[in-house]
């Protein structure tokens, strides 16, 4: 994905002694082990010409510092962030020569070593932990040789003890490998991405004392083998593409991650949790840190190897050409060394990916100048992303693999000389793949490709959000300019009208705010739809190979969560209210998934399984029904057995199908499916089959739906959990229900209604059944305002 993006620099400078400061207050310390002296806190920032000065906070940014002080108002609010375009014009300074300060600062003083990072080896063979390679990195006070005493222990067992000595380097940096080989099997248990497994930490200790001082760190792992297969295809020219973990090899869920906010300072520990923990109820195992962002925060990945959500780290470099000059890659190289040995332990990070769409950009000669310029470029490349990242990461984390760059060809990209001459081809590698004016809804617009590492559409987020930073002024259909202005993808706003008018109506002009806040509603219908149909497609085709293409083994859609609130391709509003398609994410990645899908006039229907434990049968239920009932024409049922990861299980012409129900034609019906275990009742998945536009349906009805609330009781989810039974007098599309600003969310969303449904509203805050019935908001199809 491309993004136009903004850096701010962070120079700091410091003087301070190794073994003792002395600070303005007259206080005098001495350390004996290593200590921590916060410098966040109330600090002065100043403007180039002296007219503005403010209380500044740090960790913070101008921006945030500027609205607190009453100088700026939101900056995501209406068009403010062009009004306040002038704050990052003018240059600001900071007492004590902080500048954006959007993390915290601190000194950190120590007598003789600091222990900065620990990176972990382990090897290990059927499950058993043989040896376990451990380097500990250092930073000394002098010069000296540091003797002293190291142990380690593993969940406090003593597994190393021994003196040892520590001979600093150049630059007061040094760092200690000790192997420890188990004589006997060291018992451990597997860590497992989520949907496949528990995931056990350890926590790893290491202690260095002498007579002078004792510093430690501790970190947490997990063991598991992760492999890249790319190895030959039968049927097919290329290679695969696909991970194993701990042995067994499974289909990668999940989406692309973006910077939480553009204000860092504004993003906490519980709203990474809250984003994280909603890509692990989708039902998702991986996510892909994007290279336009930023190096996420420790607990990012902490709460990652908590919840079993693999990471694909791509390296900050994004869609642009870097230059290579020595003083350049000497800053990077210092920031790849940090970077890796930082987040090196944790059980979640899948691979190191070079860069996000830059082989691509060259290979597709994104800008004029490659043209004339192409050979250079390449020299470039090559001498940045290879002999110097790859060598440095291969170098520091021998144990993942190190992909050049996002999309890429693998083995096929290392013998065309690093940059493809088709790096989105569908027989090797990743692709991203997007297609804003195709027919969306028909699975025969997407690729077979081996792996999709990002693929999307946009959609609007909700008026709850929207309304937070617009005026009532702004709140019509067609858009005004301030909501246009919010709009940051060339053509965006006009391919989600291209994408609504293929299936639906837009909203009638003279509608005011509800036609505002129907074209937002379906917005969010046709994308959830779009990248259903596409996600389904992909998980089906891993048993599949066609003309070569095929056996498709991972799908992230772009993209998880916003960055502030505007349109975008995110599943997850800014704030963390779920869009529609993150509800259908949950479905669609589900363990076991129902697909069904028209190929010319026959009616296939698959089934996908991810599930570990084998079931014996499943029974599946196909559906005739008319839009004008709520009884089905028809009803089959078959009973199958269940498939291990894709197989068609139904296949049946729509022609023969009507006939046999009595439906008059296809725009007066759809098919429903449902699949169930017998064995398991609770496991099951439910999909529809749409046989024509909604603009051109038939026989659909205003449903007038009623609900009764029930609640709150505690559940794993919530201590304020409420259930809601609906009833319809109608067929009810796209069942949409929304509490006003009551933060949480619902078992299900943006569902078809075809009988009474229950759903559960998970409540953050402590409310009241009167809190949600006074502000339940249930929408379908046939309420909106629509020509």
């Amino acid at each position: 994905m491309y993004w136009k993006n903004c850096a701010f620099l962070i120079l700091c400078g410091f003087c301070f002694t190794f073994a003792r400061c002395s600070f303005p207050n007259g206080s005098f310390i001495i350390y004996r082990s290593p200590s921590v002296l916060s410098l966040n806190g109330i600090w002065t920032a100043v403007n180039s010409n002296g007219s503005i000065i403010v209380k500044a906070k740090v960790p913070g940014s101008i921006y945030t510092d500027l609205q607190r002080n009453n100088i700026i108002q939101e900056p995501y609010f209406g068009e403010n962030d062009l009004l306040y375009r002038w704050v990052g014009q003018d240059n600001w300074i900071f007492k004590r020569k902080f500048i954006g300060t959007w993390k915290p600062l601190e000194v950190v003083g120590f007598d003789t070593l600091l222990i900065t990072d620990v990176t972990v080896v382990p090897d290990i063979i059927n499950g058993k932990l043989q040896n376990m390679t451990i380097t500990t990195h250092m930073e000394t006070a002098s010069f000296d040789l540091v003797n002293g005493n190291m142990t380690i222990s593993l969940n406090d067992s003593v597994i190393f003890q021994s003196n040892i000595s520590i001979k600093p380097d150049e630059n007061l940096s040094a760092q200690k490998t000790i192997k420890i080989i188990f004589t006997k099997n060291y018992d451990i248990k597997l860590w497992w991405p989520n949907g496949l497994g528990s995931r056990p930490l350890y926590t790893l200790k290491i202690i260095f004392s002498n007579n002078e001082e004792s510093v430690s760190k501790s970190i947490k792992i997990g063991f598991r083998t992760i492999e890249l297969i790319q190895e030959p295809v039968e049927n097919s020219t290329g290679l695969s593409f696909y991970f194993k973990v701990n042995g067994v090899p499974f289909f990668a869920k999940g989406s692309n991650w973006i910077p939480a906010d553009s204000f860092q300072e504004r993003v906490t520990p519980q709203y990474i949790e809250n984003l994280l923990q909603s890509a692990k109820e989708a039902n998702m195992n991986m996510l892909r840190v994007w290279g336009g962002g930023i190096y996420e925060t420790d607990e990012f990945y902490e709460t990652a190897d908590r919840l079993g959500l693999l990471i694909w780290q791509d390296l900050m470099f994004a869609c642009a050409l870097y230059p290579t000059y020595q003083d350049f890659l000497s800053s990077i190289s210092t920031e790849v060394t940090q970077q890796v040995r930082r987040l090196q332990h944790h059980p979640s990070l899948l691979l190191w990916a070079g860069n996000n769409e830059n082989e691509q950009a060259i290979s597709g000669y994104w800008w004029p100048s490659v043209s004339q310029y192409l050979e250079q470029y390449k020299a470039d490349y090559v001498k940045l992303y290879i002999d110097t990242i790859m060598l440095l990461v291969t170098n520091e984390d021998p144990t993942r693999t190190f992909l050049p760059s996002s999309p890429s060809n693998g083995p096929e990209t290392v013998r065309e000389g690093w940059i493809s001459s088709n790096p989105q081809d569908n027989l090797y590698g990743d692709v991203h793949f997007y297609d804003y004016f195709g027919s969306e809804w028909n699975p025969d617009t997407y690729p077979r490709a081996r792996f999709v590492s990002e693929y999307g559409f946009q959609s609007f987020p909700s008026f709850e959000s929207l309304a937070n930073v617009s005026n009532p002024q702004d709140w019509q259909y067609p858009l005004n300019d301030a909501m246009k202005h919010r709009q940051h993808h060339m053509f965006g706003n006009l391919q989600m009208d291209s994408m609504i008018l293929k299936h639906f109506r837009l909203p009638d002009t003279s509608c005011g705010i509800q036609g505002f806040k129907d074209f937002l509603y379906l917005s969010q219908i046709v994308q959830a739809v779009a990248i259903k149909t596409e996600t389904e497609k992909y998980r089906r085709s891993q048993s599949e190979v066609v003309n070569g293409e095929g056996k498709t083994m991972g799908a992230l859609y772009w993209q998880l969560n916003d960055i502030w609130p505007a349109p975008s391709w995110a599943s997850i509003e800014y704030g963390g209210r779920w869009k529609m398609l993150h509800y259908y994410a949950k479905h669609f990645f589900s363990p076991l998934l129902v697909s069904p899908y028209r190929k010319d006039d026959e009616a296939v229907v698959s089934v996908v399984s991810d599930l570990s434990a084998p079931l014996n049968n499943l029974i599946l239920n196909i559906s005739v029904f008319s839009w004008s009932s709520m009884e089905p024409l028809l009803t089959n049922v078959v009973t199958l057995k269940p498939p291990r990861c894709s197989k068609v299980v139904f296949q049946e012409s729509i022609t023969t199908l009507l006939e046999r129900s009595g439906c008059p034609n296809e725009n007066s019906c759809f098919l429903y499916f449902i699949v169930r275990s017998p064995e398991e009742p609770n496991l099951e998945s439910r999909n529809v089959l749409f046989l024509s536009e909604f603009h051109s349906a038939t026989g659909l009805k205003k449903p007038y739906i009623a609900a009764d609330i029930i609640g709150p009781f505690k559940t794993e989810a919530s201590d304020y959990t409420f259930n809601i039974s609906l009833d319809t007098h109608a067929i009810a599309p796209f069942v949409w229900l929304d509490v006003w600003n009551i933060p949480g969310k619902f078992s299900d969303n943006g569902f078809l209604m075809v009988s009474e449904t229950v759903v559960s509203f998970f409540s953050k805050d402590a409310i009241e059944i009167k809190d949600i019935s006074n502000n339940l908001n249930i929408t379908s199809l046939k309420d909106t305002c629509t020509n």
